[in-house]
């Protein structure tokens, strides 16, 4: 499947009729749009690259406005400039659309000031709290 078809898997597999003609051509390329793969829509998952692959999976999460995302290192195999664009929108769509994120992450820079982290240890929480800067 396509990674514009893939948008539909969770549609098809709760019993909805999908179709092909009466698709939101715009939905569509704006979630791919925000995600800067808009060109790689009609492309296969093995076509593309991981980045872009990780980029799609999170179009294909957001599509159809979802309550809650669980994301599993959604930034890795990205550069750093990108990974904090998607970041960004993940917080943007947090606060515009009152989606619950629950983000694992090894990369603690991600994390926004205000955000609950729980940080874990040999898997035993070690600390839990909010994310706050300090300035030197």
């Amino acid at each position: 499947m396509t990674l514009q078809e893939n948008l539909f898997v969770k549609d098809i597999l709760a019993g909805k009729t999908v179709l092909v003609n009466d698709l939101p051509e715009t939905k569509i390329s704006s979630i791919f749009e925000l995600y800067q793969i808009n060109h790689r829509k009609d492309s296969f998952p093995l076509e593309i690259s991981g980045g872009e692959l990780q980029r799609a999976s999170l179009a294909i999460a957001l599509f159809g406005s979802p309550r809650i995302l669980i994301l599993d290192e959604p930034t890795a195999n990205m550069d750093s400039e990108l990974a904090d664009n998607v970041m960004d929108q993940l917080y943007e769509l947090h606060r515009q659309l009152k989606v619950t994120l629950l983000i694992t992450t090894h990369d603690i820079n991600l994390v926004r000031d205000g955000t609950r982290v729980i940080d874990l240890k040999d898997g035993k929480i070690n600390k839990d709290g909010l994310a706050l800067s300090v300035e030197e």
